[in-house]
């Protein structure tokens, strides 16, 4: 909602103005749109990804999944699922669950982080 806030908010003001440039108005909806879009697919997930010891890419995944499942309320709880999920996780001794883990902090099979037994 906030984006859409935020791009459509200028347009009032782009219409009443003759004196605006075709450059400004253009770059009244562009700079918004190019922000959100920045913000929104690079750098949230790796913040959130960060703070919950979520890679970026299993923020994103999460996102898309429980929105598909659930819409709107999937999409707010997606990343704090993932999060509860890894707790839980983190707290089984088995192997699949060791597997599941690494993967979730994003740690590729085959690489030395993978294997990595002191996390």
């Amino acid at each position: 909602i906030g984006a859409v806030v935020a791009t459509l908010l200028p347009i009032p003001i782009l219409i009443l103005d003759p004196d605006q440039s075709n450059t400004s108005m253009i770059l009244a909806i562009a700079l918004p749109i190019g922000v959100h879009t920045v913000i929104g697919n690079f750098v949230e997930p790796k913040v959130f990804g960060d703070t919950m010891e979520l890679h970026a890419v299993v923020v994103l995944l999460s996102l898309s999944f429980w929105y598909t499942v659930w819409g709107i309320p999937g999409a707010i709880l997606a990343v704090p699922i993932m999060a509860v999920i890894r707790i839980i996780v983190s707290n089984i001794k088995h192997p699949y669950a060791l597997v599941i883990l690494r993967l979730l902090e994003g740690k590729l099979p085959g690489t030395a982080e993978f294997h990595d037994t002191d996390a």
